[in-house]
């Protein structure tokens, strides 16, 4: 038997500790309206944010500064965002989110702002953590969910802090351009096997067939263009038009001279 951790948990058997997890501390439960894109979470004696983009910071959409890191939402709207504080660094679930990215920046003052790109300060969300270097890890999720103009989704942001006395650049724990690549390769993959599959035969051999079939049909297309070039083109018929206009004016019997009228004086 099988016992789920809500079911240890019930009987007091199982903890996050036990399990060598730290316990989260909730920050911030909420909505953040991300303007262009970004949300940041910064030190708050420091609100210079960082203005240099560079290609691994859009491709793993965290950019971090010496006291600021910025990260890239999927939606230019409001978005839900969720911020949690270990005493340790957490264990990474790659299962439960489409893309990770984890990063380390300083906050000397033990206070920290989380708003948006272009959010008012003073009415910004703070929260006090422990002074020093901080780990930030940003698990993205629902990715999958956006709509074609990037307006409606179901994309949820999990940022998660713990103090970090080691230095550690940028990991990319899971990167959701990879996971799409991955998924997209497998329906390939699964569609082979369900054609292969209806019509009995191997992958390997239905894609000869195919070959073939588009090699007969070029073959066959050649040489109907060789046979309608072979066929001779059907001549005109000659259309005398100054006989008609003779023949209009009026012909005497079966003459083949034409009747010329003459004026008279």
């Amino acid at each position: 038997m099988r016992l789920s951790r809500r079911t240890l948990s019930f009987l007091g058997g199982w903890t996050p500790a036990a399990c060598g997890q730290s316990a989260s501390n909730l920050l911030f439960n909420g909505d953040l309206l991300a303007d262009y894109f970004q949300i940041y979470v910064r030190d708050q004696g420091y609100p210079e944010l960082p203005s240099h983009y560079r290609d691994e910071d859009i491709a793993s959409r965290l950019m971090t500064g010496p006291y600021a890191a910025i990260v890239n939402t999927a939606r230019n709207m409001t978005v839900p965002v969720k911020v949690e504080w270990y005493d340790v660094r957490p264990q990474p679930q790659i299962d439960r989110s489409q893309h990770v990215v984890e990063v380390r920046f300083n906050c000397p003052s033990g206070i920290m702002v989380l708003a948006g790109i272009i959010g008012y300060d003073p009415t910004a969300q703070q929260f006090s953590v422990k002074a020093g270097p901080i780990g930030i890890r940003v698990n993205m999720s629902g990715l999958d969910t956006i709509s074609e103009y990037s307006l409606d989704g179901d994309d949820r942001y999990l940022i998660q802090l713990w103090p970090d006395l080691k230095p550690s650049g940028r990991r990319v724990l899971e990167a959701w351009a990879m996971r799409k690549m991955r998924k997209m390769r497998k329906m390939r993959k699964m569609r082979k096997i369900t054609t292969a599959s209806r019509l009995s035969v191997n992958p390997k051999k239905l894609c000869h067939e195919y070959a073939c079939r588009d090699i007969r049909t070029y073959k066959e297309g050649e040489r109907a263009k060789r046979k309608r070039a072979e066929v001779p083109p059907r001549p005109r018929e000659h259309h005398n038009r100054s006989w008609d206009k003779h023949q209009v004016s009026g012909l005497a019997g079966n003459s083949d001279t034409p009747h010329v009228v003459t004026p008279t004086s």
